[in-house]
């Protein structure tokens, strides 16, 4: 399981190429407390099985320019352990759309210089 970056356009609506907030949202929590979300029994196998989560997600967003059009861009993962946070989202949310390091076009593309935005920032933008 590979240390990469992972990330998720983020839209109002979903699309098979980006997802809403809330899509985005239900995601992260059953993710980030996926104990919450089954018996015990079945977190046994999971651990047993070692079908569970990476690491915790704590997003960030970004925002991409292109001929004054804005995409907004959510990194859910810098982390070793990311290839569980993608078998996570298949199994569980699989209209996500996570790219990772090696499939992001942007990748190489100095992404990590474009513009953050807040998440309350971000509710503003998507609803308009």
């Amino acid at each position: 399981m590979g240390w990469r970056n992972l990330f998720i356009k983020i839209s109002k609506n979903n699309t098979q190429e980006s997802s809403n907030l809330a899509t985005l949202n239900n995601f992260i929590d059953h993710h980030n407390n996926w104990q919450s979300y089954f018996e015990d029994h079945e977190i046994k196998k999971m651990f047993d099985d070692d079908e569970i989560p990476g690491e915790e997600i704590n997003p960030y967003f970004f925002c991409h320019i292109i001929d004054n059009n804005i995409e907004i861009w959510a990194n859910v993962g810098n982390h070793g352990g990311s290839a569980w946070t993608e078998m996570w989202a298949e199994k569980y949310f699989p209209n996500i759309k996570i790219y990772n390091s090696s499939d992001w076009l942007y990748y190489n593309k100095d992404w990590t210089t474009w513009p953050t935005i807040t998440k309350d920032e971000l509710i503003k933008k998507l609803c308009k």
